[in-house]
């Protein structure tokens, strides 16, 4: 895990936005149904990472099903392993960019309890795995 995640997690609650983490060694394919499936509209990933002592360009292989997203209208590019990587003017953006050009402070979007906050899959027998809604629940 990188740190970007629970960063992007969090963000995405205090923004109100429902979000989804796909593990990176599901390949693009999974990602593709995913983002298809919710219907998203922004998606993060890295340049790439080290597995097993291999150099997997992960953002190589999220560039070959952006056709096939057509939902997704910006694509957020982590610099991880420092990979030469194809960047898609206007979809793709780097992480740090964004970040050094964004507010230090965002306002709390105020959510209902029962307001969805991620989607979850869980591992099954079927083809398509099931979508639970997870609910965030407010404790006074």
């Amino acid at each position: 895990m990188i740190l970007e995640l629970p960063i992007a997690m969090l963000a995405c609650a205090k923004i109100g936005a429902i979000h989804s983490v796909v593990f990176s060694g599901f390949w693009a394919k999974a990602f593709q149904d995913r983002i298809n499936d919710s219907g998203s509209k922004i998606a993060i990933t890295v340049d790439g990472f080290i597995r097993r002592g291999k150099v997997i360009n992960l953002k190589e292989n999220v560039d070959k099903i952006m056709d096939n997203t057509p939902s997704i209208e910006k694509l957020i590019v982590i610099n991880h392993a420092n990979l030469q990587v194809e960047m898609q003017s206007p979809i793709d953006v780097w992480w740090h960019e964004l970040m050094e050009n964004s507010d230090i402070e965002c306002d709390t979007e105020e959510m209902d309890s029962e307001d969805p906050l991620f989607i979850l899959y869980t591992s099954g027998t079927q083809v398509n795995p099931k979508v639970l809604f997870m609910f965030m629940q407010v404790m006074l």
